[in-house]
């Protein structure tokens, strides 16, 4: 694709608050991008009634119940005066593909890895195709990037994920949904041990502000080999990431310098979660020993914002579409 100044960016998903394809859009204006998001609005997520400021304005609506066709949202944003130069398709949706869009680059997000994702590949004909989560269905397909797809990890934002510098009131935060990967438990614990805990779901100005007041988090992702956002996040607000180790987690972040690994359990259904005694231990160290908390959220901080920000996302994004 031919250069093109101040690219405008069309961003098709279901939009849930504060989440990975808000952050994205802000890489790419960022990066020199014009964005107008389109899509749905989901409001409840996991029983949390968000604000409103933590959902963006739609350019135009997609309704998420009917089959989707991209080329009739690139002519509606079009008659209503906004031309993009490039799609982007967060696919969030169970709807088919009702016509796909050949006009212009169109990038397809899948955010989730199974199997079933495979079929938008082909359904779409996309110019490039990303997925968030190289996860699947089967063992052997949890340990490589989807054949199709490259891997896009989660990221931080800067300038909404900022070190504020406070003071760490908060022996243990985390916020995100606690009804699996025995999370639930894992905070109630905690808390139990008479550390100071906040967690649950909060709107994107406590996060923030309960991140820059924690001095150590939790992430229990090997169980989908998933590195997710929470944890670029965290690091961008420099507080400590403690988690299992995994392969693909391992490939970014090194186990010691970057976050402190936890060791792990096997639950009743076959999932992965952190062990309890594990996780103690470990925000024990991170209270008491403030050399090596300091020296970790350090480490991490610098990686995550010198090559995991949305703005390294866009861009990379962009130079593969050609477009400076």
């Amino acid at each position: 694709m031919k250069r093109v100044k101040a690219p405008k960016i069309l961003f098709l998903a279901e939009w849930y608050p504060a989440n990975f394809q808000r952050w994205l859009a802000e890489g790419f204006k960022q990066a020199g991008c014009v964005v107008r998001h389109a899509g749905s609005l989901v409001t409840n997520h996991y029983g949390f009634e968000w604000p409103k400021e933590d959902l963006p304005e739609l350019f135009l609506s997609v309704s998420k119940d009917e089959p989707i066709d991209l080329k009739k949202v690139v002519d509606r944003s079009t008659a209503l005066g906004f031309s993009p130069d490039v799609l982007i398709f967060h696919d969030w949706w169970d709807s088919p593909i009702e016509k796909t869009e050949d006009r212009i680059p169109l990038v397809l997000i899948e955010h989730e890895g199974w199997l079933r994702h495979f079929k938008r590949i082909d359904e779409i004909k996309p110019t490039s195709a990303y997925t968030g989560q190289p996860y699947g269905v089967f063992d052997e397909q949890r340990r490589n990037i989807y054949p199709g797809f490259e891997w896009l990890p989660g990221a931080a934002d800067p300038l909404i994920h900022t070190f504020l510098n406070m003071k760490r009131d908060l022996d243990f935060v985390f916020f995100g949904a606690l009804s699996y990967d025995n999370r639930l438990k894992l905070c109630e614990n905690v808390k139990r041990d008479g550390f100071k805990t906040d967690f649950g779901q909060v709107s994107t100005k406590k996060y923030v502000d309960r991140y820059n007041r924690g001095l150590s988090t939790m992430e229990c992702s090997g169980g989908q080999e998933y590195v997710k956002w929470r944890i670029f996040e965290a690091m961008s607000m420099k507080c400590l990431v403690i988690s299992d180790s995994f392969m693909l987690i391992d490939s970014i972040f090194e186990p010691g310098i970057h976050y402190i690994p936890c060791r792990w359990v096997e639950q009743e259904d076959g999932r992965r979660a952190l062990d309890s005694n594990d996780l103690v231990r470990n925000i024990f160290r991170v209270k008491t020993n403030h050399d090596m908390r300091k020296s970790i959220v350090d480490a991490a901080f610098k990686l995550v914002r010198e090559k995991h920000t949305y703005f390294h996302r866009a861009k990379k994004i962009l130079n593969n579409l050609n477009i400076e």
